[in-house]
C-alpha cells in the first residue's frame, strides 16, 4: 500500500489529485445532508439529486482501482468524517472487509460525527453476506460495533434482537436509545418486558424510544401506560400523536399556551388532526410557536397557504473582504445605501392569522364534520401515507407519521425518513398498496387496530 499520497506533477500525482477531489466532493455531500433534511426549501425527494451526485463520485473512486482505493484508505484513517464515510462505502463495494475493519478501529467511540459517518456508510453499503458478522453478540461490547448493529437492525429489519438485549444494560444513553429503537421493530412480549422499565430512564431520548417501542409492541395496556406517563413527562409528548385520541386534545390545547412545549404541542395537534384544534392553532400564529402552528394547520387542512419571507444573510467574517470587515467592525452596513440587502426569499406556510381565519371561515363546515383530518381528508391509512409523500412535511414529522401508521393501524412495513430517496419511494409505493387494502373507517380514532373513540 502506498503512503503519503498527494497531488504532484507526475501522472500518478495527477490521478491522486482527481481521486482526492472526488473524495472531498463526496464527503461534502454527506456532511451537507443533515442540514438539507431540515431545510424548509427542500422537499424530502429533492435530496435525490444530491444522492445522484454522491453516487457519481463513488463510481469514479471504485473505477479508479488500486490507486483510488489507497487514497480512500489514507483519507478514511487521516481525514474528516465525510472522508471516512466515503472510504467505507468504497471498501464495501470492493469487498474489502479488511479495510472496513481497519477504518472502524480508527473511529473514536466518543466522536459522534465519526460514528454517524461509519454507521451511515455501512448501513448503506454493507454486503448482505457480512451481516451475520456485524451482528455477532460477542463483539457488541465495542460501542462502534454496537452502534452499527443497532442501526442495521433498524434499517434492514434484521433479526439481531438477542444480542442487542444483552448489550442494552451497559450501553451509554446515546446507544441505548438506538438499541431500543431497533428493538421496537421486532416488538413482542420479551421486548415489552425489557423496555417498559425504561419509561423512567434518566435520559429523555431513551424514555421516548421506550414509549414508542412499547406502543409498537401491541401490549393491551401500552397506550394507557404511555399516555399516562406523557401527561407528566414532556419528552413523551410526541407519543400522543401515535396513540392519543379525542380526550387528549383539550389538554394539548393548554400545553400549546406554554412556550417551552408549545412547538411540540403544535406538531402533535397537527398529527392528531382534530378540527377543534384549528382555531386554537390559528391563535398560536401570534406567538413563538407560529412556524410549528402553521405546519400543523397545513397538515390538518391541506390548505397550502404560503407566504414569502426574506431572510437576510448573516455575515461570515471568513468570507468578507478587508474593507467589509472594517465596515462591520465599525458598525456600518455592508450593503451601500440604496442597494437591496443580501439574503434569500424563503417560501413556507403562512403565519398570518387573518389569512388562516378567512380560509377557516369558508371551509369550517366541511372540515369540522370529520373527527380526524389529514391534508383536508378524513384521516386514515391512505391520507396518512399521502402525508408521508407530501413535499412540505418536515423531516421531524415524517418519522412520527411512520410510527403512527404502525401504532394506530398495525402496519408492519418498514420505513425510515433517513433512507435514500430511491428506497423511500419504493417503500411508499408498498405502503400505498397496503393502505388501499385496509378496511378502517376514515376519520375515526384507532389505536392498535381498534376503534378508540
Amino acid at each position: 500500500m502506498l503512503d503519503d499520497l498527494h497531488e504532484d506533477g507526475s501522472e500518478q500525482g495527477f490521478r491522486i489529485g482527481l481521486y482526492l477531489e472526488h473524495l472531498s466532493e463526496a464527503a461534502a455531500l454527506w456532511e451537507q445532508r443533515p442540514a438539507d433534511r431540515e431545510n424548509p426549501d427542500l422537499a424530502w425527494f429533492d435530496l435525490g439529486d444530491e444522492e445522484a451526485r454522491l453516487e457519481a463520485h463513488l463510481d469514479a473512486l471504485v473505477l479508479g482501482g488500486d490507486l483510488a482505493l489507497a487514497v480512500c484508505r489514507q483519507q478514511a484513517l487521516d481525514g474528516d468524517a465525510g472522508e471516512l464515510h466515503t472510504g467505507l462505502r468504497v471498501f464495501c463495494r470492493h469487498g474489502r472487509s479488511d479495510l472496513v475493519g481497519v477504518a472502524m478501529e480508527g473511529v473514536d467511540p466518543d466522536d459522534d460525527e465519526a460514528l454517524d459517518a461509519m454507521s451511515d456508510a455501512l448501513v448503506a453499503e454493507l454486503p448482505t453476506a457480512w451481516e451475520p458478522g456485524a451482528l455477532r453478540a460477542d463483539l457488541l461490547g465495542d460501542p462502534r460495533r454496537l452502534r452499527l448493529a443497532a442501526d442495521l437492525v433498524t434499517a434492514r429489519q434484521l433479526p439481531g434482537r438477542d444480542g442487542l438485549l444483552d448489550a442494552l444494560p451497559e450501553a451509554p444513553p446515546s446507544l441505548r436509545a438506538r438499541i431500543v429503537r431497533a428493538l421496537g421493530q421486532t416488538a413482542d412480549g420479551l421486548v415489552d418486558g425489557v423496555v417498559r422499565p425504561l419509561l423512567s430512564d434518566e435520559d429523555a431520548e431513551v424514555r421516548l424510544e421506550a414509549a414508542v417501542a412499547l406502543l409498537r409492541s401491541g401490549a393491551p395496556d401500552a397506550p394507557a401506560t404511555v399516555l399516562r406517563a406523557a401527561r407528566t413527562d414532556p419528552a413523551l409528548l410526541p407519543t400522543l400523536a401515535l396513540a392519543g385520541h379525542a380526550a387528549a386534545v383539550p389538554w394539548l390545547h393548554e400545553v400549546l399556551q406554554h412556550p417551552p412545549s408549545a412547538s411540540a404541542a403544535a406538531d402533535v395537534l397537527g398529527l392528531m388532526g382534530d378540527p377543534r384544534s384549528v382555531p386554537v392553532l390559528i391563535a398560536a400564529l401570534s406567538g413563538e410557536a407560529a412556524p410549528a402552528a402553521a405546519r400543523a394547520l397545513d397538515l390538518i387542512t391541506g390548505a397550502d397557504l404560503t407566504a414569502d419571507t426574506f431572510v437576510e444573510d448573516v455575515p461570515d467574517e471568513d468570507e468578507l473582504f478587508d474593507d467589509e470587515k472594517e465596515r462591520l467592525a465599525n458598525g456600518e452596513p455592508l450593503v451601500p445605501p440604496g442597494q437591496p440587502p443580501r439574503g434569500t426569499t424563503v417560501t413556507g406556510p403562512s403565519t398570518d392569522p387573518e389569512v388562516w381565519q378567512a380560509w377557516w371561515a369558508d371551509h369550517e363546515p366541511h372540515v369540522a364534520e370529520t373527527p380526524r383530518v389529514r391534508l383536508g381528508r378524513a384521516a386514515g391509512p391512505e391520507s396518512q401515507v399521502s402525508s408521508l409523500c407530501a413535499p412540505f412535511v418536515p423531516h421531524r414529522l415524517r418519522r412520527w407519521i411512520a410510527d403512527e401508521l404502525a401504532v394506530r393501524y398495525r402496519m408492519t412495513l418498514p420505513f425510515e425518513p433517513t433512507w435514500e430517496v430511491q428506497r423511500q419511494r419504493a417503500a411508499l409505493r408498498a405502503m400505498g398498496e397496503w393502505a388501499a387494502a385496509q378496511r378502517f373507517v376514515p376519520g375515526r380514532w384507532y389505536v392498535a387496530g381498534h376503534y378508540a373513540d
